[in-house]
């Protein structure tokens, strides 16, 4: 089973997917879209963020599921 993690902002208070974390490093990384994420119904940017790991709480998943399929961290 490949780990699977999601990170919490504890200033922004929003919830991302994460791509990966260097805990020796204490470096999260993550894609964002940008302001304008949408136009025309289609995605047209989005950029690579590198921030600090202390700044979220890193939440792994459990591997299980909740009664409508919603994966459980």
């Amino acid at each position: 089973m490949i780990p699977n993690f999601r990170a919490f902002n504890k200033k922004t208070k929003k919830m991302y997917s994460i791509d990966g974390f260097k805990s020796s490093e204490r470096k999260i990384y993550r894609c964002s879209l940008a302001d304008d994420e949408f136009r025309s119904g289609r995605l047209e940017t989005f950029h690579f963020v590198e921030d600090n790991l202390d700044n979220y709480i890193l939440m792994q998943s459990t591997g299980l599921k909740d009664k409508e399929e919603t994966e459980i961290f």
